[in-house]
């Protein structure tokens, strides 16, 4: 008979308390049968210059857009913060104008490279999937 917290021998393993032995039972749940393959050329690498442009303006107009949200909230924090000093809530208003006009002017910039795209029939927000598609 054994007590909670002492080791006893059974069949050559070690067991603590009467329970299972926790390695048998997480080596089980934890085993992976197989091998994994590591992928050499997971991306596709012919970059074009219609690419690396559809990119670049991507890349642009999402930095902007988080920019001038930030820029925002920094003016929100900046109003309440204020305290009701006249010139903090005039600046923080103003921070709060400009970055509104920021996001108007850099969702307006999407909304006209999507029309020129479509009147003209380049496909500018398009040619990412060609760049950085999985190579099967």
């Amino acid at each position: 008979m054994t007590s909670v917290g002492k080791t006893r021998k059974n069949s050559g393993r070690s067991q603590i308390g009467g329970g299972k032995d926790m390695i048998t039972l997480f080596s089980t749940v934890l085993a992976q049968t197989g091998s994994i393959a590591v992928p050499t050329d997971q991306f596709n690498t012919d970059l074009t210059l219609g690419g690396l442009v559809s990119w670049a303006m991507t890349a642009i107009l999402v930095v902007a857009a988080i920019a001038f949200f930030f820029m925002l909230i920094l003016g929100g924090i900046r109003w309440i913060l204020s305290g009701g000093d006249k010139a903090n809530t005039e600046s923080a208003r103003n921070q709060v104008t400009a970055a509104i006009i920021g996001l108007i002017v850099v969702f307006g910039a999407y909304v006209v490279i999507n029309f020129v795209s479509t009147v003209f029939g380049i496909n500018v927000f398009d040619n990412l999937d060609a760049a950085f598609t999985p190579v099967t």
